[in-house]
Order: structure tokens, then C-alpha cells, then sequence
């Protein structure tokens, strides 16, 4: 009889502790210390900021058929159960606190310590797209038992127990529907006193099923595993590597399942930051980055089959492509083949730099052309056509333009006469650039050349193939022209000296007729020969200094 008497009321203290907790609202929170009441209709769930808890707050609702919702409100949240399917769906409600973590710059951001986010999750069920509501039940007093009391076999703690009970390999068992261990350490002064409590599922009628540890002191749940959960969702091996789906972990954390393993890290705004969430995963396409935020962009993608350092991070910041050992900031090596970068507007212009085993190249693949620039101002353009302009000095050792036969073609006869006549009639000045009064240039202006031979592609540009061609023919011209007078001079010399020797032998013989002091008819007839001689060599010498004038 006592030992009955002490195991009844061994049963009805541990009973009393596991209902020592009313039910706050018509469905489960995450505990004491909620900072939304709850309440469900069959149409609607809104969540009412408690005292101390108003402010923006964001609410999140996972249910069946991979069902996501997430929305932030202000004051109060409310869903409706209109286009929700049956089952279960578990939300949690998280109170932006307005505050950072301190850290004074981008850096350092994480380091600090956070504040505690305020948040409550729970659950609730759709049946017959209604809401599900719940129904409460009553504690009974408990009973007191003072001794120290020792069970052999098993027991049975619960208002469903059995006189006949099967235990099996069980040596305790909770039987009833509302199944909580509460630890309540009664510690005083510098001694731990944390309560702490195991609940299992919800007391909610259409609530979650669960197991939980709740920070009775803390107003917290930190560890929860709800009904349903997969075999080894949570494993720990004897060495302290960490399996989630697999009761075999390879690494300190091994991520197993049958459709893109991942891991989602969000910043809830709890802190008083922005709201972002990353998630990254992997998959026979693919291990991504994923901007979930933005639109779930796929930030950052590795292949498979991706071979090593195809990114390789140096300790001084280099990056190497496909070397483990680069030697510049961005170096990119591949054996075997030719590396090649290459720069790509979708709509536009694809810049592409290479190296071969006897060379390197960049260009555009594209029909765009080229453009260098300094100080954000273009220098330099290479036009589609093999065309450059360049808008300051060149510099070179030499230049070579082409000017072969087999490239040319409509061959035409140049008026080497009339192209120095133009030339001669072209302004030559001395002047500078605009922009640059130290330098002194010569020469001809560009409209000037065009007007004048019509050569080159506009006339605000002269070719020094054109302007070579102009100054060859025009150096011809002068030859022939030259060339001529010369000739003439040297008839005009030998006229000179036929005249010179007859002039002479005339003298002779004015001489010889002053000596016999008398003239005579052949002396009168010489006389009149030299003075017709002259004046036919002055009209011949005029002759020719006009023709040479007129040229």
C-alpha cells in the first residue's frame, strides 16, 4: 500500500509540473515571454503586438507544397485562410529592434555583440480551408511527496496510463495529451538557477507536433524538431562531425539530401539593418551564390568538372585563373591551349585578349572599334577598317606606310606642271596646336590642300601619302624644268663663245686698219658685220630671258 501511495503521488507531481503552463491564445507560440497575442478565427489569424513589442515586424509562414509567404507589417500581422491548402504551416514573427551591432564600419560588421532578436514562432492548421481552432483544458491540484522514493522496472507518468501498461524497452513514460517536463532549479544567491522545459507537440487543437527545449528563464526556444522530421535530420559522430540527413559525416559538417543540399543566411532586420538574404547550394549544375533578396539571382557559379585554381586567391591578393601561383594581380595561365579574356557587352562590342605559343593579340571580335583613352579623355581609335586616329604627337623611329602596286588600283596621270603651279599658290604659315602654344609647327592648312588637289578623305586631315605624292610630282616638275634650262644655257654659252671669238678676230683687224692711218671699204664692211653680229646676240639673250621669265 505505501508503495502505491508513493508512486501516486510521484505520478501526480510530475504531472503537475508538465501542466503547470496555461495556454496564452487560441494557438501555440513559442512559449513564455511571446510578444504577440495570437488569435484564430476560421477565416483569419492576426498577431497583436503585446505592450513593449510595437513596431515593424516581419512575419514569415512555411506550409505544404513548399508554400513561402513573408511580409513585413507595422503594428499588427493578419493572413487570411482564403487559397491556403489543408495541413500545417508553421510561421515565426520577428520584431525589428532599430539597432546595429555597433561595429564602426562595413568591416567589422558581425564582430560585434548583436542585440537579442525578438522573435516567436509557432504554428496553426488549415482543415477544410478554415482555420483550425483549440480547446483547453483544466489542470487538477497536486499532491506533495516529501520522501526520497526509488523505482524498480518502469513507470508510467499521465492521466492515460494504464494498470495493465506494456512498456517495452521504455523505462519512463508520459501518457496524456498534454506531455511537458519542467525544470525549475530553485538556486539562489551566484548559483545557476535557469528553469528549463521539454514540451512535446502543441496544446493547441490543430497545432504542430513536436519536441522543443524551452528557456522557461529566457523566454526562448533554442533547439525544436517538429513530427516528420527525416532519419539522422541531425547527427553528431563520435569525433564531433555534424551530419544533417546522413548518419555518416564525412567532413566537421556534411549536408546530405536528394535535390540541392543548401544553406540560406538572412538577416532578418532584427537588428536594425536592412533586410538581405544569400543562400548557397550545389547540384549536379552547379554550387551558386544566390541573391534571394534581388530577384534570387545566381550571383556566383563553379561547374563541376571545374579544374583546380580556376580562382586561386594568393596571400598578397593576386588572383590567378587556372594557376595556383600568380604572379600579378589578375593572372590568367592555361597549358596546352591558348588563355583568353574576354570583355562583352550582350548587346554590344566583345573586347578579347590572348596569348598564343608565338604571340599575343587583343582586339574585338565584334564589329566595333577600338578606343585608348587617358585621364577618361580618348587618345587613340582604331576604327572597324584598320583606320586610326590619334589626337596627340607620334613618335617612331620610322614609318612605313604600304604603298604597294598589288594594293592599288585605278591608276590615273598626274599634270606634274599644273600640281606645282597649285603648290606654288598654297599659304604656308608658321602656327601651333590649340592647347599646346609651346610647340611651333609649318605648313600648309587642310582646306587649303583639299581646295587644291581634291586628295585625302575630308578636308580637315592631310595624308602624308598625299602630301608626299603632291611634293614627288611637283619635285619632278622641277627637274624637268631644270633640266630645260640648262640645256638652253649651255646652246647660249657656245653662241657666246662664237660670237666672243668673232668680236675677237674683228678687234684683230681694227687694229691692223688703225696702223695704216687710212679706212677702207673692207674695214667699213667688217665695221657694219660686228655691229649687226651684236645686236642679233642682244635680241637672242632677250629672247630667252622672257621664255625663262614666262616659265
Amino acid at each position: 500500500m505505501l508503495r502505491e501511495k508513493v508512486i501516486k503521488g510521484t505520478l501526480i507531481a510530475i504531472v503537475a509540473l508538465a501542466l503547470v503552463v496555461p495556454s496564452l491564445v487560441t494557438a501555440q507560440g513559442s512559449g513564455p515571454g511571446e510578444y504577440y497575442a495570437m488569435n484564430i478565427s476560421g477565416a483569419s489569424v492576426t498577431w497583436v503586438p503585446l505592450a513593449g513589442s510595437e513596431g515593424p515586424m516581419t512575419l514569415t509562414i512555411t506550409g505544404p507544397d513548399g508554400y513561402y509567404f513573408r511580409k513585413d507589417f507595422n503594428g499588427r500581422a493578419a493572413i487570411s485562410s482564403r487559397r491556403l491548402a489543408d495541413g500545417l504551416y508553421h510561421y515565426e514573427l520577428v520584431l525589428s529592434s532599430g539597432r546595429g551591432d555597433g561595429a564602426a564600419n562595413e568591416n567589422e560588421r558581425g564582430l560585434g555583440q548583436s542585440g537579442e532578436a525578438r522573435l516567436q514562432s509557432g504554428a496553426f492548421t488549415v482543415s477544410g480551408g478554415a482555420f483550425v481552432t483549440q480547446a483547453v483544458e483544466a489542470t487538477d491540484a497536486a499532491d506533495i511527496v516529501q520522501n526520497t522514493t526509488s523505482f524498480h522496472n518502469s513507470i508510467c507518468v499521465g492521466f492515460d496510463c494504464l494498470t495493465t501498461e506494456s512498456y517495452g524497452s521504455d523505462t519512463i513514460r508520459l501518457k496524456e495529451n498534454n506531455l511537458r517536463i519542467h525544470f525549475d532549479d530553485t538556486s539562489t544567491g551566484t548559483f545557476p538557477a535557469n528553469d528549463w522545459r521539454i514540451l512535446v507537440n502543441d496544446t493547441a487543437n490543430g497545432g504542430a507536433s513536436f519536441l522543443a527545449f524551452n528557456d522557461v528563464t529566457g523566454s526562448k526556444t533554442p533547439f525544436k524538431v517538429t513530427a516528420g522530421a527525416a532519419t539522422n535530420s541531425i547527427f553528431v559522430d563520435s569525433t564531433g562531425r555534424v551530419g544533417f540527413r546522413t548518419g555518416t559525416p564525412v567532413l566537421d559538417l556534411h549536408v546530405t539530401t536528394g535535390n540541392t543540399p543548401a544553406m540560406r543566411l538572412e538577416q532578418n532586420g532584427s537588428g536594425g539593418y536592412s533586410a538581405q538574404t544569400w543562400d548557397i547550394g550545389a547540384n549536379e549544375a552547379n554550387f551558386f551564390v544566390r541573391d534571394v533578396t534581388s530577384g534570387s539571382r545566381l550571383s556566383f557559379r563553379i561547374r563541376p568538372g571545374a579544374p583546380t585554381s580556376s580562382i586561386d586567391i594568393s596571400a598578397d591578393g593576386d588572383v590567378g585563373i587556372g594557376t595556383a601561383s600568380p604572379e600579378a594581380n589578375l593572372d590568367v595561365k592555361r597549358t596546352g591551349s591558348n588563355p583568353t579574356m574576354a570583355v562583352t557587352r550582350t548587346d554590344g562590342a566583345k573586347l578579347q585578349l590572348a596569348s598564343g605559343p608565338g604571340s599575343s593579340s587583343v582586339g574585338t571580335t565584334t564589329n566595333h572599334p577600338i578606343l585608348f583613352f587617358t585621364n577618361g579623355v580618348t587618345r587613340m581609335t582604331l576604327a572597324t577598317n584598320g583606320d586610326m586616329t590619334v589626337t596627340g604627337s607620334v613618335t617612331a623611329t620610322a614609318f612605313n606606310p604600304s604603298s604597294d602596286r598589288h594594293i592599288k588600283e585605278n591608276f590615273g596621270k598626274v599634270n606634274r606642271s599644273s600640281v606645282l603651279d597649285r603648290l606654288a599658290r598654297i599659304p604656308i604659315s608658321t602656327w601651333n596646336f590649340i592647347g599646346d602654344n609651346g610647340t611651333v609647327h609649318m605648313g600648309p592648312m587642310a582646306q587649303d590642300f583639299y581646295a587644291a588637289f581634291g586628295l585625302g578623305t575630308d578636308d580637315k586631315h592631310i595624308s602624308t601619302v598625299d602630301a608626299d605624292g603632291v611634293a614627288f610630282a611637283a619635285i619632278q616638275e622641277l627637274n624637268l624644268r631644270n633640266e630645260a634650262l640648262a640645256s638652253e644655257n649651255a646652246s647660249l654659252r657656245g653662241e657666246v663663245t662664237s660670237l666672243r671669238e668673232q668680236m675677237q678676230e674683228l678687234a684683230a683687224r681694227v687694229t691692223s686698219l688703225e696702223a695704216g692711218d687710212a679706212p677702207s671699204a673692207s674695214f667699213l664692211t667688217w665695221a657694219l658685220a660686228a655691229s649687226n653680229l651684236a645686236f642679233i646676240v642682244w635680241m637672242l639673250l632677250s629672247t630667252r630671258r622672257a621664255s625663262v621669265a614666262r616659265k
